[in-house]
């Protein structure tokens, strides 16, 4: 599980896909009662934004003409795991999100850190942020930026300008 928290714009539709995916995958673990220690201690996630960071990911998926299907609840019913049947049963205790992360405040994941894992990771993704940042836009010049990538001229380096244009804007 990872939250990325810089803008979605930025993402390219995988990465959008996932972050939002992961999300509903973190509340299903903070139901379950499981610890998510690992994942603060790597600063991949940041329990205080669970519910701000999916209203942003689905305005961006709406943005792009994605559908998408999954919402969150106000109340989630935690659950007990039970030996004998081996499924995990409602124990009758209902929380809130906001009681859901009450115990891991934040702030844990870094956006211009994760600005340069993403750009090393994802070439999409990098082709994005470059568009957005030098003003092109992405989705009305992506022949551009095409012909850009295939003579070489999209290099890592660009993320220099990338990151410096992110912590002006960024929002924490």
């Amino acid at each position: 599980m990872r939250q990325w928290l810089v803008d979605p714009k930025l993402l390219c539709q995988q990465h959008l896909l996932g972050e939002r995916t992961e999300i509903l995958m973190t509340i299903g673990t903070l139901q379950m009662g499981w610890s998510i220690d690992g994942y603060l201690r790597d600063k991949l996630l940041e329990p205080s934004k669970l519910r701000s960071r999916f209203k942003e990911l689905t305005s961006e998926m709406i943005r792009r003409k994605l559908n998408p299907i999954a919402t969150l609840r106000d109340q989630y019913e935690l659950k007990s795991y039970d030996k004998e049947t081996r499924k995990w049963l409602p124990n009758g205790q209902v929380r809130t999100m906001e009681e859901l992360v009450a115990p891991y405040p934040g702030p844990y994941v870094d956006p211009i850190e994760n600005i340069y894992e993403l750009s090393a990771r994802c070439f999409d993704c990098r082709k994005r942020m470059i568009a957005v940042f030098m003003g092109l836009g992405y989705d009305e010049n992506w022949k551009y930026l095409h012909e850009m990538d295939r003579r070489g001229h999209i290099r890592t380096n660009d993320m220099s300008y990338v990151c410096t244009s992110y912590r002006k804007v960024i929002k924490r």
